[in-house]
């Protein structure tokens, strides 16, 4: 069974008619560009049509991902109902994943591409307390407000692969 997706904390903040701060329009980046700069093939939780979940690197909370496009999009108005309804599928699996994990509180999204321009999405978990997982304390030190983008948590290999099992439900995964 399903569990329903709701989009808590939208925000989608990009005009590719807008010049970047040093004046110029960032670069269309492919989605293999924009696949290895966040390490998709090593940090794939989950693919839906259209879609793949991946852990985001430096983790700012807990199961941090990054919902990415398969296809080449530069903005959410491109994509068709099919890529629509599986982003809906991928979030879905998404906070019932982590909710279910980890119970994080409330889940954020954002959708900045000011530097990578390519459809994607950073899938923040929020955590009004710190939670452990992989034997690190995680914590979200811009709860309640808006979440911190520069915190990364330390995490080894092994606690990153322990976060991953738990979100996929693979050991070692």
């Amino acid at each position: 069974m399903k569990a329903p997706a709701r989009l808590v904390g939208f925000a989608l903040i990009a005009n590719p008619e807008v010049a970047s701060p040093e004046g110029e329009q960032p670069m269309p980046q492919t989605p293999a560009e924009f696949r290895d700069k966040f390490r998709v093939g090593e940090n794939l939780l989950h693919r839906s049509d259209g879609w793949t979940v991946s852990l985001r690197p430096g983790a700012c909370t807990l199961g941090a991902c990054v919902i990415g496009a398969d296809r080449p999009h530069v903005s959410l108005a491109d994509i068709d109902a099919g890529e629509a309804a599986a982003l809906v599928d991928a979030v879905g699996w998404f906070e019932a994943r982590v909710r279910a994990a980890f119970d994080a509180d409330k889940f954020n999204y954002l959708a900045l591409m000011m530097v990578d321009d390519h459809l994607h999405f950073h899938a923040l978990p929020r955590y009004a307390a710190p939670r452990s997982a992989g034997g690190v304390a995680w914590s979200d030190p811009g709860w309640p407000g808006q979440p911190d983008l520069k915190h990364a948590n330390t995490a080894d290999p092994q606690a990153l692969a322990a976060v991953r099992a738990a979100l996929t439900g693979m050991p070692g995964a």
